[in-house]
């Protein structure tokens, strides 16, 4: 229970953090949704002033998708003049379930599992975000853009 609390602390803290280096949320659009889970499959990336803060990989093994997420927090120095990373989270995607154009699944790390859904806004655009019980009832989902880099 502790280590998910200070994990899930850590998580949000860093999404807090890399809010100022993170493009604005990309705008609804109205879209077909895909016609199989092979819309979601390939590499998707996060950009933010910085470089790349998370990176997806999604894959399809054995009639299911499955995959790896990359969160990478890198800062500048106290001077300013050498990146610094402050830390790396790497997960496991498991539990996948599509419904439309919408991709949920669990990113298990460390024995902690969290949900997130990622929202297809076209065959190279996606948004991401973490579920949080409560939260959309209060206004408090934060989404963040990400793009296609590679085919499955």
């Amino acid at each position: 229970m502790f280590t998910r609390m200070i994990f899930t602390l850590a998580l949000l803290a860093g999404c807090a953090l890399a809010q100022n280096n993170i493009p604005p949320e990309l705008p609804p659009e109205t879209i077909a949704p895909p016609t199989s889970s092979s819309s979601f499959l390939g590499t998707w990336e996060g950009q933010g002033s910085g470089g790349t803060w998370i990176t997806i990989k999604l894959v399809e093994s054995g009639g299911k998708i499955l995959g790896t997420i990359v969160r990478d927090r890198t800062a500048l120095d106290a001077d300013q003049e050498k990146e610094v990373r402050n830390w790396v989270l790497k997960g496991r995607v498991v539990n996948v379930k599509t419904r439309g154009r919408v991709l949920t699944f669990n990113v298990e790390s460390k024995g902690v599992m969290d949900t997130y859904e990622m929202v297809l806004r076209d065959d190279s655009q996606a948004a991401i975000h973490k579920v949080i019980a409560g939260a959309e009832s209060k206004g408090a989902i934060k989404s963040w853009p990400l793009t296609k880099t590679s085919g499955e």
